[in-house]
C-alpha cells in the first residue's frame, strides 16, 4: 500500500463511521418520537374513556333524580374515578380533582341556563348543558401553574325525560 492510499482508506473509514452514526441517530430519534406519540395516544384514549364515563354518570343522575340533578348548577365538580356521586363542594382547578397517581383529573360543569341547550329559540331554556373535562399530565407539561396541560372535553345537553309535556 502506498502512503497516499493509507490516508484515503482512513478518510473512507471515517466517512463510513460518520454515516453509520448519523443513521443510528436518526433511527433512535424516530423510535423515541414514536414511543412518545404512543404514550400521548394512550393517555388521550384513556382520558376520552374517563370523560365518557363521567357523561354517563351525569346522564344516569339526570334520568333517575332530576331534582337532585337540577340542584347542581354552574359549578365545577370533581368526579373521582369509579364514583357516580358529585361532591357538594366545587372547584375551579383541575389540580383539585386529581386521581390515578396524580396523572388524570376529571371535572364536571353543569349549566341549567345554557342557551346552547335551548330547543325552540323563542321558548324558555329547557335543557341543561353538561361539560365533562378530563385533563392529564405528562413529561411535556412544564408549566408549574398548569400541571395538567392536556385535556379532553365532552359536552352534552340533558332534559327531564320524566316531565309531563305541557299543552
Amino acid at each position: 500500500m502506498r502512503k497516499g492510499e493509507i490516508g484515503q482508506v482512513l478518510i473512507e473509514a471515517l466517512v463510513a463511521l460518520g454515516a453509520a452514526v448519523a443513521i443510528v441517530g436518526a433511527i433512535t430519534t424516530i423510535v423515541v418520537t414514536s414511543l412518545n406519540n404512543a404514550e400521548l395516544a394512550k393517555n388521550q384514549n384513556q382520558a376520552t374513556q374517563y370523560a365518557q364515563q363521567g357523561m354517563e354518570a351525569m346522564r344516569e343522575l339526570s334520568e333517575t333524580d332530576w331534582s337532585d340533578f337540577i340542584g347542581h348548577n354552574a359549578i365545577n365538580y370533581c368526579l373521582d374515578q369509579g364514583s357516580l356521586d358529585l361532591p357538594s363542594a366545587n372547584t375551579d382547578s383541575p389540580n383539585d380533582c386529581k386521581w390515578e397517581n396524580d396523572i388524570f383529573s376529571r371535572q364536571i360543569t353543569i349549566n341549567h341556563s345554557s342557551p346552547d341547550c335551548q330547543g325552540d329559540p323563542s321558548a324558555p331554556v329547557t335543557g341543561s348543558q353538561v361539560i365533562v373535562t378530563v385533563s392529564w399530565s405528562d413529561s411535556k407539561c412544564t408549566d408549574h401553574n398548569n400541571l395538567y396541560c392536556h385535556k379532553v372535553a365532552l359536552t352534552s345537553c340533558f332534559s327531564n325525560i320524566n316531565a309531563e309535556p305541557t299543552i
